[in-house]
């Protein structure tokens, strides 16, 4: 979202910044015109890069304490499993490791938490995966796979809401939509077994699951186009 569109949607919060801050500025400036005419602007300058200066170490300390405070707060969240392997607690340090050299977000920015998702994915893919040349396709579906799947979904979808527009539908399309639904149940199971894909259990689980209901789909769909004549009432 653009800063414009933040200050309109936020301009409550906005006018109750500048309310605030709108008098310390002030004497910020007035300040800066005295120390001008004092002649103390070096001194000033000095100061306030020596604060700085120490400032820096000290802002290193409470951010390592505020790590060691979150992980102590995670308890065994933080910790890996005994259960897992050598290259699966590598990938976990590195995790930790992008975590803590991760600056706090913005609530507003949405970019950086998605780049640092990204980095987080690869980073383990490449754990898992250390001699591919494209990790990222080997740890999650394969680009070119979801790329197509993506079209065929935008196109199966525009075909069934344009029939779902007419007041009665001729069974050969109904039967293209109830094909279509057979056809990617069949699609998905066998997916798994040719193991182009490696999901986890969850994943496995999740394709079964969609297969199941889109089978269930073309069965109800095939059992009334069976009852219907030859124009169906969409």
């Amino acid at each position: 979202m653009r800063p414009g569109g933040l200050i309109r949607r936020y301009w409550p919060e906005t006018l109750l910044i500048v309310l605030v801050t709108l008098p310390w500025l002030s004497l910020l400036a007035l300040g800066l015109v005295w120390l001008w005419q004092g002649g103390r602007v070096a001194i000033w300058a000095l100061t306030a890069a020596a604060l700085g200066l120490l400032a820096w170490p000290v802002s290193r300390v409470v951010r390592r304490r505020t790590d060691e405070e979150a992980r102590r707060a995670l308890g065994d969240v933080a910790e890996p499993a005994r259960t897992w392997n050598r290259v699966e607690r590598d990938a976990w340090t590195e995790v930790l490791a992008i975590a803590d050299s991760t600056p706090p977000f913005s609530f507003t920015e949405i970019e950086p938490l998605a780049a640092r998702g990204r980095d987080t994915v690869l980073a383990v893919a490449r754990r898992f995966h250390p001699d591919a040349t494209s990790p990222w396709s080997r740890f999650s579906l394969p680009e070119a796979l979801l790329l197509e799947t993506g079209l065929f979904l935008i196109a199966y979808a525009a075909f069934v809401g344009w029939l779902g527009t007419r007041q009665s539908v001729l069974k050969p399309l109904v039967a293209i939509v109830i094909a279509g639904n057979a056809a990617w149940t069949l699609a998905s199971i066998a997916l798994l077994f040719s193991g182009a894909v490696s999901p986890n259990l969850l994943g496995e689980i999740a394709v079964v699951a969609q297969a199941i209901a889109t089978g269930v789909f073309a069965e109800l769909q095939y059992v009334g186009l069976r009852k219907s004549g030859r124009v169906v009432a969409a």
